[in-house]
């Protein structure tokens, strides 16, 4: 679940206003629903609560209309955008350390969206992922946004764009797709499983010509102060990897999909006062009550779901987590 506080800058939503030629007396329809005056929003101290991002994109997309405005706008996202995670990823040594600061401190920016990766023989997979439920234009809207901005941090990084580079989406072939052309000069499909960039591994360790150690640093300090702030850390990427694969993982692949190893991740998390078996047993069981209370499943169904290779192991892990059976929190907490 998403909460709800005020912590997202306003900083892309001006980008889309610009984007749709907006003076700040013409953005009401802009701010319908968000109960923000214009004048309090152009305040660079304001910040959005994920309602009202969500409610500006929608206002936005209606003004414009379905026409690839996600890519208009990651197209125009600049360094500035991104405040300090964007000083971090700019002045990091290399690309895997830029797209590495993305993974760790993306939530101090907008907590709407993560990226987690993954490393094949060939590829670092950057996977795109949207944390909340929502209609096919806004998905499109983010995850377009999402990889422009993405690739606009490999081409700073590497002073180019390589053609090596290859993009999948998950959703279907939009009906403006002749215009991806315009601002994607590589390889990308659509109607995949996930929303993937494709990153040759040769790449992720090319140095950055730009990096500065000193801004490196700073912005560093700057993140991980801001993610304390928000509650966030190691242990929510952890959180939000379990919820979005909905599944039991292990130590060793959460871990990799961070880019660290076990001993690292293990580390990171007693600095949070944490662990990981704590964390995947509280999101498997947060799971596991939703399956139980919100669907006719059968508790063998549920089990394998969220990778219990029998339903025995999964009634006494509910039973620990929960102090009763699956069947009789069904019987209390069915929709």
């Amino acid at each position: 679940m998403i909460n709800n506080r005020a912590t997202i800058s306003t900083s892309y939503s001006k980008v889309i206003a610009r984007e749709l030629n907006l003076s700040e007396d013409a953005l009401g329809p802009f701010l319908k629903g968000t109960n923000l005056k214009p004048r309090e929003f152009m305040d660079p101290n304001t910040l959005l609560t994920p309602t009202q991002q969500l409610n500006i994109i929608e206002n936005a997309l209606e003004i414009y209309g379905d026409r690839g405005l996600g890519l208009q706008v990651g197209h125009k996202i600049t360094p500035f955008s991104h405040g300090p995670l964007g000083l971090l990823a700019y002045s990091s040594p290399t690309l895997m350390d830029a797209i590495k600061a993305f993974c760790n401190y993306l939530p101090t920016r907008i907590i709407l969206t993560h990226l987690t990766t993954k490393k094949s023989e060939r590829y670092l997979e950057c996977h795109l992922i949207l944390d909340i439920k929502t209609n096919e234009k806004i998905y499109r809207f983010f995850i377009e946004a999402f990889s422009a901005t993405l690739v606009s941090i490999v081409n700073f990084v590497l002073g180019y764009t390589p053609a090596e580079l290859l993009i999948e989406y998950k959703y279907s072939q939009p009906h403006y797709s002749g215009i991806y052309g315009r601002y994607i000069d590589f390889k990308y499909s659509f109607s995949k499983s996930q929303s993937v960039l494709f990153i040759p591994i040769e790449l992720c360790e090319k140095r950055n010509a730009n990096a500065d150690q000193e801004n490196y640093r700073i912005a560093l300090q700057q993140c991980k102060k801001r993610l304390r702030q928000l509650g966030g850390g190691v242990v929510n990427q952890v959180e939000s990897i379990i919820f979005s694969r909905g599944s039991i993982h292990s130590t060793e692949e959460v871990a990799s999909l961070l880019l660290m190893n076990k001993r690292t991740l293990a580390r990171r998390l007693n600095d949070e006062n944490s662990c990981f078996r704590e964390i995947r047993d509280k999101v498997l069981a947060t799971l596991a009550c939703e399956y139980l209370s919100q669907t006719q499943l059968s508790v063998e169904v549920i089990a394998q779901i969220i990778g219990y290779h029998d339903s025995a192991s999964f009634r006494r892990a509910f039973k620990r987590w929960k102090s009763i059976t699956p069947s009789q929190f069904r019987e209390k907490n069915q929709l």
